[in-house]
């Protein structure tokens, strides 16, 4: 890995598949979420897909589970993982499944700064 900043990341793994074989108009795409002017749903869509890990659109909680879990590594026990999952889809209103609709409605209001530094060595 040569990028320092990604291999400490838990996500390490989710992200380089998001950015695997992706030309540079799909690298645009995939970093406009970040922006300054991405409006609030652009974002929302963005961090679903982080959670979506089966890629079927929707976050269930098998997949909201195992992305927890790789957040909080040894932080959290299973049962404080597990007492998270259902909170959150409690919040959410929704039973086995959060949609993007789920996410934009638990999300609302909230500021969402997410931000990336890209380090340039000159």
């Amino acid at each position: 890995m040569n990028i320092p900043e990604l291999s400490i990341n838990p996500l390490c793994q989710r992200i380089i598949r998001f950015y695997e074989g992706v030309n540079f108009m799909e690298f645009c795409r995939m970093l406009a979420p970040f922006s300054e002017r991405a409006t609030h749903e652009m974002k929302v869509a963005a961090i679903l897909e982080v959670f979506d890990v089966d890629g079927d659109g929707l976050v269930s909680r098998e997949d909201l589970d195992l992305v927890l879990r790789q957040l909080a590594g040894t932080c959290l026990s299973e049962k404080e993982v597990g007492e998270l999952v259902q909170l959150a889809f409690e919040e959410a209103g929704a039973k086995d499944q959060l949609s993007l609709e789920d996410f934009s409605k638990a999300l609302k209001g909230r500021e969402l700064n997410m931000v990336v530094e890209i380090p340039v060595q000159m």
